[in-house]
């Protein structure tokens, strides 16, 4: 098979001299690099406005010369293909020197049944676009800087072994089936371990589920029509202007080059990466359409701090934020702090119990733990809190944006009155009640009751009266004639809000039923003392 794919060609009158925007696609043996470079190049066909040529390069046609004594170990399955030593790295960094020069190319192939390498397979110029695909394209940093992007395919080591299995005995090849799982286990698996899995932090992104991610395949392939819409000349500045970007930071100190700190990696989950960052921000956003693409993108990979990053450049233009952006910019903190307030719940229920238990030891450990949550908690807090009060709150033109940002404002004030004492308590629930009220004012003569949003805010507000206020009487009351006053004009509901407007409805009743059973059961039993059993009062979602 040639190692290169044209997947398209769709102008006869091509540029003798391009400067292609390359990108190196990693991942472990068979988990789908090919086809998510061919998912790629099937949406990017579609758009011949930007991009005329795209091709696919595979690392397993720069194998190096091997010798005889090699080839013979190679035919018996004794021979590790998936170690750096079986390649030809200074091959591949000439190639791709001469592409970004806008040189024509010459690119070989591999035969696995010979074991040799035809140097002179076939001739290529600058396409638009190059994926080159292969386990271990980012191994070497002189190769990965080269990248204009760097993608990672993250999959389940068992479906890679399976998809293996297949393509080694019926597939591609036909080795028997002892040999290739000898392989696998003496070489395929360490080597991913030592060489390959390591390079997964130096991406740029992550796809994880590989070809089975099509939102995420969607969104990297709008990020490369957008780019390749820019005038030419731009894009290659931008190309050179990212790859030295990613050289400068996307490494960590004194790593020159991967192989120098392989040990000191530690395994990641197959959903997104919890050693050094993805580095999504090094796509380098010029404008705020590439800010909004690259919070989708950390979406997508959860990598949700990462969300908060971008969507701060976005609010920090003091322009009107669409919906859309607006609701990218309210997933992502609540996302960040969700989490840490589900740990600081749990931690403050053990630091109860033990408490209880007189292991003051144990307790004084749990209080530093809880402490250190509460500081990243406010930090969170203080942080949205600015970007609401400096950059949102200002620029806000329609009532439904007004609305939108004070219940958002009131709601962090609400969550650091939820663990802050004394003073501190009061002062933030004083602003959160403050940022609530101004919202409602706002609500009542500018979003009908239906509205999400309204309905939204009636329940946060809601559940600050009964949690941080202490008055079910407010709550239940608020609550109530929210509920109520949907339910009257249920027959005004748009087909487009339906949804989550009934959502939210169902969950004010929700509330209602169980502050209203708290009501009797506490009229009947006042000693009764709530745990982390209790039901958890609902807030909107």
């Amino acid at each position: 098979m040639s190692s290169v794919e044209k997947a398209s060609n769709l102008s006869e009158n091509t540029p003798t001299v391009r400067s292609p925007f390359i990108i190196g696609v990693a991942g472990g043996s068979a988990s789908g690099k090919k086809t998510v470079c061919d998912m790629i190049i099937e949406r990017l066909r579609k758009h011949a406005n930007a991009v005329r040529e795209v091709v696919v390069m595979s690392l397993g046609d720069f194998y190096r010369e091997f010798s005889e004594e090699e080839k013979e170990l190679a035919k018996k399955g004794e021979f590790n293909f998936d170690h750096p030593n079986a390649f030809d790295f200074d091959l591949v960094e000439k190639v791709i020197e001469d592409l970004k020069a806008g040189k024509a190319v010459t690119l070989p192939s591999y035969d696995f049944d010979t074991r040799t390498r035809n140097p002179s397979a076939q001739h290529i110029s600058p396409p638009d676009v190059v994926l080159f695909e292969g386990i271990l394209i980012l191994y070497e940093k002189r190769i990965r800087d080269s990248f204009s992007l760097k993608i990672f395919v993250d999959v389940d080591s068992d479906i890679r072994l399976a998809q293996r299995v297949l393509q080694d005995t019926e597939q591609r090849h036909h080795y028997p089936l002892e040999q290739v799982l000898n392989q696998y286990i003496k070489y395929v698996k360490p080597a991913y371990e030592d060489f390959v899995l390591p390079t997964k932090k130096t991406s740029d992104v992550i796809i994880p589920r590989g070809a089975d991610n099509v939102a995420a395949i969607d969104l990297i392939t709008s990020h490369i029509e957008d780019v390749l819409r820019e005038d030419k000349s731009k894009n290659r500045l931008r190309t050179n202007s990212i790859s030295s970007i990613n050289s400068n930071t996307a490494t960590t100190e004194g790593d020159d080059d991967i192989r120098s700190n392989i040990t000191s990696n530690k395994p990641t989950s197959a959903v997104l990466s919890t050693t050094p960052p993805l580095y999504l921000s090094m796509l380098e956003a010029h404008s705020r359409e590439d800010y909004v693409y690259l919070a989708k993108l950390a979406e997508q990979a959860e990598r949700y701090e990462e969300m908060v990053e971008n969507m701060k450049q976005v609010a920090s233009a003091d322009q009107e934020l669409t919906v859309e952006e607006r609701n990218l910019l309210s997933v992502a903190y609540k996302n960040v702090i969700g989490a840490r307030r589900a740990s600081w719940r749990i931690v403050s229920a053990i630091e109860q119990k033990e408490e209880t238990k007189g292991n003051k030891t144990q307790v004084g450990h749990i209080k530093e733990y809880r402490i250190k949550i509460e500081n990243e908690l406010a930090k969170i807090c203080e942080d949205i809190l600015n970007v609401l009060d400096v950059h949102l709150i200002p620029s806000a033109a329609t009532g439904e944006s007004k609305v939108f940002y004070h219940k958002m404002k009131g709601d962090y004030h609400r969550y650091l009155a939820e663990f802050a004492t004394g003073e501190k308590r009061k002062a933030s629930a004083d602003k959160s009640l403050e940022a609530y009220k101004a919202a409602s004012e706002i609500a009542v003569t500018e979003l009908a009751p239906t509205h999400p949003i309204r309905l939204g805010l009636a329940l946060n507000f809601s559940v600050f009266y009964f949690e941080i206020l202490d008055s079910p009487s407010n709550a239940c009351q608020l609550a109530q004639q929210a509920f109520d006053d949907a339910i009257a004009e249920l027959d005004t509901l748009n087909e487009e809000s339906y949804r989550d407007s009934t959502l939210i409805m169902q969950l004010l009743r929700d509330n209602l039923t169980l502050w209203t059973s708290d009501k009797r059961e506490n009229s009947e039993k006042t000693d009764a003392v709530k745990d982390e059993e209790t039901p958890q009062t609902k807030e909107e979602p």
